[in-house]
C-alpha cells in the first residue's frame, strides 16, 4: 500500500558553512526511506546567491542547473554534492533541496543550507631582484606586475 510510504528523513553529512574557492568542498545527503514498496528517489535543489557589493540576491535557472550539475546519485537513498575548485563565485549561497519518491512523489522532504564561498588563499613572495611571485590556490605562480593585478578568476584586471 502507497499509504504506508512517509516522507524521507534527511541526514547531511561532512557538512560546514564556509568554504575557500579555491579547494573542492564534499558532502554526502541521506534519504532515509519508510515505505513499504522500492522506490527511487531524486534530489533537485534551488539556490539564491548573494554577491559581495550587490544590494539585492539573486535567482536563476543557470544556476539551479549548475549547482545540480554537482550533485550525483550513490544508492537509492543517497546522494554526494561536489563542488569543484572554482566551481561557485565568491559569495553567500542558499540551498533550497527537495528530495522526492518516485513511487509518490507527493510526499517528499526539503531541507535548506548556507555555504559561504571565501576568497581563495594569495601567498607574496617576495624574492630579490625584482622577481616577485604570486600563488593562488593550487601552487600555481603568477609573475608579480606593479600596478597590474588578478582577480579571484585569474583574470587580469588593469
Amino acid at each position: 500500500m502507497i499509504q504506508n510510504c512517509v516522507p524521507p528523513k534527511i541526514s547531511i553529512k561532512d557538512y560546514s558553512t564556509d568554504h575557500i574557492r579555491s579547494e573542492s568542498k564534499t558532502f554526502s545527503i541521506n534519504a532515509e526511506l519508510a515505505c513499504n514498496r522500492w522506490t527511487t528517489t531524486d534530489m533537485k535543489c534551488k539556490v539564491i546567491a548573494c554577491f559581495p557589493g550587490d544590494l539585492s540576491c539573486t535567482n536563476t535557472s543557470k544556476l539551479d542547473i549548475i549547482v545540480n550539475s554537482f550533485v550525483s546519485k550513490i544508492a537509492d537513498d543517497s546522494f554526494h554534492m561536489e563542488i569543484p575548485p572554482f566551481g561557485l563565485p565568491v559569495g553567500t549561497y542558499n540551498f533550497s533541496c527537495t528530495i522526492t519518491m518516485s513511487l509518490v512523489p507527493t510526499r517528499n522532504s526539503k531541507f535548506n543550507y548556507s555555504l559561504k564561498i571565501n576568497r581563495s588563499r594569495t601567498v607574496v613572495t617576495l624574492l630579490p631582484l625584482g622577481k616577485s611571485k604570486i600563488t593562488l590556490g593550487y601552487q600555481q605562480q603568477y609573475t608579480f606586475r606593479p600596478n597590474v593585478s588578478f582577480n579571484d578568476t585569474y583574470e587580469q584586471v588593469d
